[in-house]
């Protein structure tokens, strides 16, 4: 009698060891991945392209050709996570009725939401934004409700907190989350070797 009692306190004590380390690499792999974020720079970015050596990066927002759609408002936002040591700007650039190009002025960027809605008008048009430097790091960018396909959303994770899997049962105080192998109920079944890998 006392040497099963003895075994049973040993299971438990390799049991909750084994739980213990299990839980801390689920934990571990779970914090790194929400801390995990997919960014890009705008030089990285096939949504920019090529522009004058000032303003070497353009997100094009529409053109004459896109015909009525060029005449409604034109919107950019970027979430900025990061910009170079001196700073960098964006400006819109647009044709104006007459067919002239209008030159608006620099705006510096700053970290977190970057906006700027160009009205609607009655003409088709061009509509850009410009860039003063490829090195501005974001990690969202949308351009006329359309998000850049530039930064992918990490994927799902592959990994689950023991409070988050359906598998487990409720259990007492000291063992909160219970995964049964099987119960008298299954017959014969039950016994069997039980086997579980986490």
């Amino acid at each position: 009698m006392n040497l099963i009692s003895t075994s049973k306190l040993f299971t438990h004590k390799i049991l909750k060891q084994k739980f213990k380390t299990i839980f801390f690499a689920v934990f571990t792999v779970c914090s790194f991945n929400v801390f995990a974020q997919t960014t890009s720079l705008i030089s990285d970015c096939g949504d920019f392209v090529a522009g004058p050596t000032a303003w070497p990066y353009v997100l094009v927002a529409t053109t004459p050709d896109s015909g009525v759609a060029s005449q409604g408002a034109q919107t950019f936002t970027m979430n900025v996570t990061n910009l170079p040591s001196g700073g960098a700007d964006f400006r819109v650039v647009k044709t104006t009725a007459n067919g002239n190009w209008f030159f608006g002025p620099a705006i510096a960027m700053t970290l977190g939401s970057n906006t700027i809605t160009v009205p609607a008008v009655t003409f088709n048009r061009s509509v850009k934004f410009q860039f003063s430097s490829g090195d501005v790091e974001f990690d969202d960018l949308v351009l006329n409700g359309v998000a850049s396909d530039c930064v992918v959303p990490p994927p799902p994770s592959t990994t689950s907190l023991i409070s988050d899997c359906g598998d487990f049962v409720a259990g007492p105080t000291a063992w909160p989350y219970v995964l049964v192998a099987t119960t008298p109920d299954s017959g014969v079944a039950s016994q069997g070797a039980q086997t579980f890998t986490m």
